[in-house]
């Protein structure tokens, strides 16, 4: 499925303005909720993965460092993505109705 991508011919403000309104419905609260989760996850396990690559004694610790490091970053890309189909859904219903 296809979507219109009309997020993105907003402007900074009519973008802020979009947020706020969604995150005041319950769907939007829980939305954010879980994004801001998965943000999270993704930022420790960067963290993570840097303290694992800075104290590497073995070769495996190096490779686990780069897998996590890896997966933490699509985690962040991925939310934020996420975030940006997750309005635009809702930008075209409403302006749907």
């Amino acid at each position: 499925m296809r979507y219109r991508l009309k997020y993105y011919g907003l402007n900074k403000e009519e973008r802020k303005e979009l947020k706020k309104e969604y995150y005041k419905t319950d769907t939007g609260e829980r939305v954010n909720k879980r994004l801001n989760r998965l943000l999270f996850t993704g930022i420790i396990g960067i963290l993570f993965s840097i303290l694992i690559f800075l104290s590497r004694n073995y070769i495996w610790e190096l490779i686990i460092s780069i897998i996590l490091f890896a997966a933490s970053a699509v985690f962040i890309i991925g939310g934020f993505r996420l975030r940006i189909r997750v309005l635009n859904e809702y930008l075209v219903k409403k302006g749907k109705k």
